[in-house]
């Protein structure tokens, strides 16, 4: 005959307690992975007759995609503070991108009180941005940060432009070119390995500012469930698109 141990009232007490807290860890774990920020910067660099390195394949790194806030085709954005030039500088820089992207709509939110994707903000110099970079004569222009889901898709987005480094002011070409930079970070980019992209981290007088077709290419790529595919799930992309 065989004898069964029936479980005590104090064993299925502790295994219930177990249970209870290894839930409350796996709670607290998905919470913090929620709210996890990537950062990207830009630098305004002086000309220094640096020489483009040709002995690798032209690149440009893709950080990660969007995710439902993509699903209909159209992320909206917001600006806060700067003069009416300013403004106009960064809407003309996202005006170029969103011409630029097939199926992809770029909304400006005007309205003080409503939610946007995307937020564009100002600091007075580039001094004052956090991951200021002075060496080599490198100065911080612009800060891109993202906050990105469990599933590793970007939920919301902020930029930050500065408006000049040390005490001298940014043109109204200049700021555009900064933000055009900060736009490909928004809409999933990381930075290139070439010079001339506007995804360079290093921006200069030497890029035209022209969004090229590997740019282009490159946020479809990292953007492919819905602006290739048309897909209704969201998903990741690759790390990086030859040029």
């Amino acid at each position: 005959m065989n004898l069964g141990i029936l479980p005590s009232k104090r064993n299925n007490k502790k295994m219930k307690t177990i249970s209870n807290i290894i839930y409350l860890l796996l709670l607290i774990i998905s919470l913090i992975c929620s709210t996890i920020c990537v950062l990207y910067t830009s630098v305004y660099a002086k000309e220094r007759g640096e020489k483009n390195n040709q002995e690798h394949q032209n690149s440009i790194q893709i950080c990660c995609a969007w995710g439902e806030q993509l699903a209909d085709g159209e992320l909206t954005y917001k600006i806060s503070g700067g003069n009416s030039g300013i403004r106009e500088a960064i809407r003309t820089a996202v005006r170029q991108w969103d011409l630029d992207i097939a199926g992809l709509t770029l909304s400006e939110v005007k309205d003080g009180s409503s939610s946007a994707d995307i937020y564009f903000s100002f600091k007075k110099d580039g001094s004052s941005l956090v991951d200021t970079k002075t060496k080599h004569g490198l100065l911080t222009a612009g800060l891109t940060t993202f906050t990105i889901n469990w599933r590793g898709l970007i939920e919301e987005t902020h930029v930050t432009i500065a408006k000049g480094v040390s005490g001298r002011g940014f043109t109204s070409d200049q700021i555009e070119l900064v933000a055009k930079h900060e736009m490909g970070h928004a809409l999933g980019l990381g930075h290139s390995n070439f010079k001339t992209s506007i995804m360079s981290p290093t921006i200069s007088n030497r890029q035209t500012g022209v969004i090229s077709d590997c740019e282009i290419n490159a946020v479809l790529s990292a953007n492919a469930w819905k602006l290739v595919n048309n897909n209704s799930k969201p998903h990741s992309a690759g790390s990086k698109i030859e040029c």
